[in-house]
């Protein structure tokens, strides 16, 4: 960017806009580590949910789990937790920083992972996978507002989808490590507790894990510079913005020494009572962006009762669907449904009989093999979204995932094991929305809110999984066929509410 003398000397004296002010400190090797760090952030998340998934079918014994609607119990006070502290983590972060909330609640959420690595019943697991919930939503409904307030419009929408992209690598690692570590047949007792030490148990403290290293990076990075703005602090913003220059460019003479005041500066933490500043934000909100709110929670209650919710039984079902074949080498053409209410009945045969539960310690190797596609459905997805989302627009892409993610819901009850299975993947494929949809609620919503508003829509996601979870525990164990037709409804009347979100045609 060029200047005359007299627009150097205008800008000295007047300063320029905080937009101008980050294109100025250029997009470079700053923002590529803070899009890595990000993708690591939504990964750990993803460790959380799907690593439990991994555990329940070798940990029932250990825990005394007896019935499928139990995994719906463990998984709901997870994202029970994360709803319970989803509206305050947004406004903390609002209020006293990004940065800093990040922080507390990734090495929080670590030390619960720990515990509940602990745990010899249902109820002691229950209770610390609440404390991680709790403390893991922080890291959740923050780290895209953090991400986003380091990057122009230009790379915003290409840079969160490219974090999406780190995030489907983890993804991919998850798999993996639970493939090398739960198959193992290691144990021994820790005397002190009584625990009888399993790889299942160090598997949730290696799914954990990655909330750890994040936490620790972020000691490497600075507050939001957009934040530090909206507080009134200048000074500070400016310092944040020559360091980003200076990592990007090599050079300490960053240009700007003045920044001019919009709307935004200022704007936070006037008030000092938290609860009345909570309450004026959630008000401002609902009040000035009722439609958006809406339509973003919707949609992301969606997203995340079938994603979320189906999910938690992908490991079991799969893992349930291989033996039957392996039992019934000719029954390919069998319905997942049909091999779900046989697996079932069978078992409430034994508990009638008085039979002693059957225990297993690994799971099927076609259990990963699928997941893994998933996994790779996802990174291939996510690149694919990073690349076309400025040539297509949003609305194009939304359309696609919803409306094909429904047909599998609608289908599978139809079609054997084999084929079956491929649409179960892409059923849950569903979740590439999510990140796409965290862009969308960053550009409908200013600075001062855009935490709140994100935090909202996620804790209507994670009521969503919640929700999605119990029904479908229930539903698998009376009406499994109605557990997939459900899902493909609510997949279908997201996809409608697209069409209906602000600005959409014009968003890229």
């Amino acid at each position: 960017m060029v200047f005359t003398i007299s627009e150097h000397v205008n800008r000295d004296l007047n300063g320029i806009s905080f937009t101008e002010a980050m294109k100025m400190a250029k997009f470079g090797k700053f923002q590529y580590f803070l899009i890595l760090i990000s993708g690591l952030f939504i990964g750990s998340t993803f460790f959380e949910t799907m690593g439990i998934n991994y555990v329940l079918p070798v940990a029932e014994c250990d825990l005394g789990i007896t019935s499928k609607s139990q995994y719906g119990l463990i998984s709901g006070i997870w994202f029970a937790g994360i709803i319970l502290t989803s509206h305050s983590w947004g406004f903390l972060s609002d209020a006293y920083g990004r940065k800093k909330m990040l922080m507390i609640a990734s090495l929080s959420a670590f030390v619960a992972s720990v515990l509940s690595s602990l745990a010899i019943n249902l109820w002691q697991m229950m209770l610390f996978r609440l404390i991680n919930g709790l403390c893991i939503s922080g890291a959740t409904s923050i780290v895209f507002a953090y991400l986003g307030e380091f990057l122009n419009d230009k790379n915003r929408s290409r840079s969160m989808m490219a974090a999406s992209v780190i995030f489907g690598g983890c993804c991919l690692i998850l798999p993996v490590l639970a493939w090398l570590i739960i198959n193992q047949k290691w144990s021994f007792v820790i005397p002190i507790i009584q625990v009888t030490y399993k790889p299942w148990r160090f598997f949730l403290i290696v799914s954990g894990s990655l909330s750890l290293i994040c936490g620790l990076s972020l000691f490497f990075l600075p507050e939001s510079p957009k934040f530090t703005f909206s507080q009134g602090d200048e000074q500070r913003t400016l310092k944040i913005l020559s360091k980003i220059y200076k990592i990007n460019t090599g050079d300490n003479n960053y240009s700007v020494h003045k920044l001019k005041p919009n709307e935004e500066f200022g704007e936070t933490g006037k008030g000092k009572n938290v609860f009345s500043q909570m309450g004026q934000q959630t008000s401002a909100l609902f009040s000035n962006y009722t439609r958006s709110i809406i339509i973003v929670s919707v949609m992301q209650f969606g997203i995340y009762f079938v994603c979320n919710g189906m999910l938690l039984f992908f490991p079991h079902i799969l893992n349930q669907t291989s033996k039957f074949l392996d039992e019934n080498a000719n029954a390919t053409d069998t319905h997942i449904c049909e091999i779900v209410e046989t697996t079932i009945r069978v078992q409430r045969e034994q508990q009638a009989l008085q039979v002693e539960q059957i225990c297993i310690d690994e799971l099927a190797i076609s259990a990963y093999y699928y997941t893994m596609i998933l996994e790779s459905c996802y990174v291939t997805g996510f690149l694919l979204i990073s690349w076309m989302v400025n040539y297509t627009g949003r609305l194009v892409i939304f359309s696609f995932l919803f409306f094909t993610t429904s047909i599998c819901g609608f289908t599978i009850n139809y079609v054997g094991t084999t084929v079956g299975v491929y649409l179960y993947v892409w059923l849950l494929a569903c979740g590439m929305n999510y990140t796409l949809l965290s862009t969308v609620t960053y550009d409908l919503f200013p600075t001062n809110l855009r935490s709140l508003a994100m935090s909202l829509s996620l804790m209507c996601g994670r009521l969503g999984s919640l929700v999605g979870g119990n029904i479908a525990g229930y539903l698998l164990e009376q009406y499994c066929d109605l557990t997939f037709t459900l899902s493909g409804v609510v997949l279908f009347c997201s996809g409608i509410l697209t069409f209906l979100i602000p600005n959409i045609m014009k968003m890229k």
